[in-house]
């Protein structure tokens, strides 16, 4: 449920606001009605608010005053501006705080519910946006990890595994590794992750790997938005790890790499190393160097993993695990199953955070056989029962929540959502919903479009509804089936509302 906060110098504008909307009709529940900004910014403080209508003008803290006031708190809320002053200046003002809804009084109940609706579907948009930053921060650490377990076993990545790489880091133009080195190796090394994240924070960057401790070196990898070296951080990080370390670090390197220089510098580093720590907020574990694994084809070890899910046989799930444990050591195994682990997660069948919990275990965890079963355990929570219905029921929630995918297929679905046959799924897929693949997803596409169109301003453009919908870089085939599905094009559709 969203909550919503009034602000309104007027009371007749307040009572009336408060009785006039269905709030519940809107999942919203209004937890205050206030007379003035500083009465609001108190209880902006005390709840998590999630929209904030005011008036913009009102006796000493104006609503300009008071969005930047809520913002410098931290809150992150979306906000509608309601007023009877219709002037440039105000409205610009409201623009540059990133205010998108405007409403002048005296307002209509239709008015205001669809800036509403409108605000909702911002603030969804932004969640879904930050769920799946996260979703991909953790992939990217975890991979990055494996990925270097994976170089240091002296294996070259296959193609999947630079595939992914590719990905993963693709907006990761400025990726850096910083590190630091003792004239003596350094014990007992606790703590020092939150230093990295502070230093990372200072400067408006992400750490994306664990911090590694090679014999007297201490580093991670980072990303940043700047080129520049931040040194006036980098000598705030050598205090705070002078003071828990209790001797003097000197600053290694600070290296900048793309993606495909990476599996080089990671080379580079270890070279000569038998083993190295991981260190995060979860503690320290230590990863063994050892064996060449350049014979060994991942790629067909999860594709078994992948037929024993799909047949829904545990037990060779489990033989297959003990077999892999057999062969090769402990961390080569745990990345193998990682990997895929991480490859259904990024397919939405596995939950991120349930996913973190189970590999913090893992490495956190001395007693391989302890690690085989937990292993084991989420692997065959990925085999779906009633195959037939719920392998449907995934694809057909997948398109509901990712409309705006312009690469959504049967083909895509097939190999990266479901991990079966296309032919098998498009058969099973038209059984139960009762029309082909491509049907569901016009239809869906349109529905949203609908809905998209008879609630936008006079000024806003068609395409911009394309781009919500996963067309934007077919506009002439989206006219077009919004026609056969509507008898209107677009632009009519919009008309008829305006």
């Amino acid at each position: 449920m969203y909550k919503l906060l009034l602000v309104d110098d007027e009371s007749i504008v307040r009572e009336s606001i408060s009785k006039l909307i269905n709030w519940e009709k809107y999942n919203i529940s209004l937890i205050g009605s206030c007379s003035n900004a500083i009465e609001a910014i108190d209880i902006a403080k005390k709840n998590e608010i999630d929209i904030i209508i005011t008036d913009i003008k009102m006796p000493v803290m104006s609503g300009i005053e008071l969005i930047k006031n809520v913002k410098g708190l931290g809150i992150d809320c979306e906000f509608i501006i309601l007023s009877g002053y219709n002037e440039f200046e105000f409205a610009k003002n409201a623009m540059q705080e990133n205010v998108k809804h405007y409403i002048l009084k005296p307002c209509s109940e239709k008015e205001i519910e669809e800036a509403l609706l409108k605000t909702i579907s911002d603030i969804n948009s932004k969640r879904m946006i930050e769920k799946k930053m996260e979703a991909q921060q953790f992939v990217q650490h975890i991979f990055l990890q494996q990925f270097i377990n994976l170089v240091l076993q002296n294996k070259e990545p296959d193609l999947e595994m630079e595939h992914w790489l590719n990905i993963l880091f693709s907006d990761y133009d400025k990726l850096f590794w910083v590190s630091f080195n003792w004239d003596e190796d350094v014990n007992n090394p606790e703590g020092v992750y939150d230093s990295f994240l502070e230093f990372a924070e200072s400067t408006s960057s992400t750490v994306i790997s664990s911090v590694m401790k090679i014999n007297n070196t201490l580093g991670c990898f980072y990303f940043s938005t700047k080129d520049e070296l931040p040194y006036n951080e980098l000598t705030f990080l050598q205090k705070r790890l002078l003071e828990q370390l209790g001797s003097m670090p000197v600053l290694n390197k600070v290296i900048k790499c793309s993606p495909n220089e990476l599996c080089g510098i990671i080379t580079k580093i270890y070279k000569k190393s038998s083993y190295y720590l991981i260190i995060n907020r979860d503690g320290i574990s230590r990863c063994d160097i050892k064996g060449a694994y350049n014979d060994v084809d991942i790629a067909h070890i999860h594709e078994q993993f992948v037929k024993y899910i799909t047949k829904g046989d545990k037990s060779s799930i489990k033989d297959h695990i003990q077999s892999l444990f057999y062969k090769y050591d402990r961390n080569f195994s745990v990345m193998v199953c990682t990997k895929l682990l991480i490859k259904y997660s990024s397919a939405g069948l596995l939950d991120t955070k349930h996913l973190t919990s189970v590999l913090n275990q893992v490495y956190a965890i001395d007693d391989t056989d302890e690690v085989i079963v937990i292993l084991n355990n989420i692997i065959c929570s990925l085999i779906v029962e009633n195959k037939d219905e719920n392998f449907v029921d995934k694809i057909t929630k997948y398109i509901d929540e990712h409309l705006d995918d312009s690469n959504l297929t049967l083909k895509w679905c097939a190999k990266e959502l479901v991990f079966l046959n296309e032919d098998y799924i498009s058969r099973a897929f038209t059984k139960q919903v009762g029309q082909n693949f491509t049907s569901y997803l016009n239809h869906k596409r349109i529905e949203r479009a609908k809905n998209l169109i008879s609630l936008m301003s006079e000024d806003e453009k068609i395409y911009t509804v394309a781009e919500k919908i996963g067309l934007g870089h077919n506009p002439q085939y989206f006219s077009k089936i919004f026609k056969k599905s509507t008898g209107y094009t677009p632009k009519e559709y919009k008309e008829l509302y305006n």
